[in-house]
């Protein structure tokens, strides 16, 4: 006996496999845009969590330290940029508290004290000291007339000086304590 081979007949219409190709096609694309959508939303969720919510935490945690309320920075103990900055704010918050304590000190010492800037602005005075040049303003007025005791604060110290570019030499050349007396009218001001 021989083997039977069969014939199988097909029949087609361009219309029919295009038809095919396009509804494939579009199912690919529905498929494709849904997995981006799913993807794009957890890598929003993850960014959300990981990194809005935490910087949104610290931001709030700053400001209530700037209003002077305490507050827990949080995100010390991360090992990422985050926890870096975190760790950052906490050394400069430690440092603007030990800043606020020695300046306390200063305002409830008697000590005369003055302190300039890097652009040689005043930038405090005791009020141990303003007490002072405001009891003798009209004595410091008669080398000084322009003088002004209540706006010392963000002036240069040249106020205080006939000879300014003389000072901000002897001030730049300064490698140690440096005493002077200097005279303001009838008074002399012993400086160290």
């Amino acid at each position: 006996e021989a083997d039977r081979v069969g014939v199988l007949a097909v029949r087609w219409s361009d219309a029919a496999i295009r038809a095919e190709v396009a509804a494939r096609g579009r199912a690919m694309a529905i498929g494709g845009a849904l997995f981006v959508l799913v993807t794009a939303a957890a890598a929003g969720l993850w960014l959300h969590r990981g990194l809005a919510r935490p910087l949104l935490q610290l931001q709030e945690a700053v400001s209530r330290l700037l209003r002077g309320e305490a507050a827990a920075l949080p995100g010390l103990d991360r090992r990422d940029e985050l926890g870096g900055l975190a760790r950052a704010l906490a050394e400069i918050h430690a440092t603007g508290e030990e800043a606020a304590r020695t300046r306390r000190a200063l305002d409830a010492s008697s000590v005369l004290v003055m302190i300039g800037d890097a652009e040689d602005r005043i930038a405090y005075v005791s009020p141990a000291l303003v007490r002072l040049l405001t009891e003798n303003a009209a004595e410091i007025r008669r080398s000084l007339p322009a003088f002004a005791p209540e706006r010392l604060i963000g002036e240069s110290v040249d106020v205080f000086h006939a000879r300014p570019e003389h000072q901000r030499r002897m001030i730049a050349a300064l490698s140690s304590t440096h005493d002077a007396e200097i005279r303001l009218g009838g008074l002399r001001l012993s400086l160290a």
